[in-house]
């Protein structure tokens, strides 16, 4: 039996893709996805073939800028610190994003259902302090 699962978040106002990024990092994610990076290269438009090759956080965030000013989505694997838990988060333009939860999912029970307070717990630190309001999140399992 497969299980996908997803978060989507809708931010009040608009912030600069990669200054979110930064915040990602900043608040504990990582852009570690088995020791490279992984992320939807400059020129991928809608084919999703995501790249992994071994960047600097800063040469990630150079690269998601340029993105921005070409108007493609931008795409990376963030996980938690050192539990190899995330998966792909696709930032939008409308100040949303969405993160599918593939990277050793964490799960509760028997039933292996998402633990999703464990991920809203880790993005809460993203925004924590700061002046960003969160209008939406939905989270989505489907079995």
């Amino acid at each position: 039996m497969s299980i996908s699962a997803s978060i989507d978040i809708q931010l009040a106002k608009s912030f600069a893709i990669p200054t979110l990024i930064q915040m990602f990092l900043d608040a504990g994610w990582t852009l570690n996805d088995s020791g490279k990076v992984s992320f939807l290269p400059i020129g991928d438009v809608d084919d999703f073939n995501w790249q992994n090759e071994q960047l600097t956080d800063q040469a990630l965030i150079e690269l998601a800028d340029e993105k921005v000013k070409r108007g493609e989505l931008v795409g990376v694997v963030f996980t938690w610190q050192d539990t190899m838990s995330g998966g792909e988060v696709l930032f939008h333009t409308d100040s949303s994003f969405s993160i599918t939860l593939s990277i050793g999912r964490k799960v509760v029970g028997k039933s292996r259902r998402t633990d999703v307070t464990w991920y809203i717990e880790r993005l809460d630190r993203v925004f924590s302090g700061k002046s960003i309001d969160i209008e939406q999140i939905v989270f989505s399992e489907h079995v």
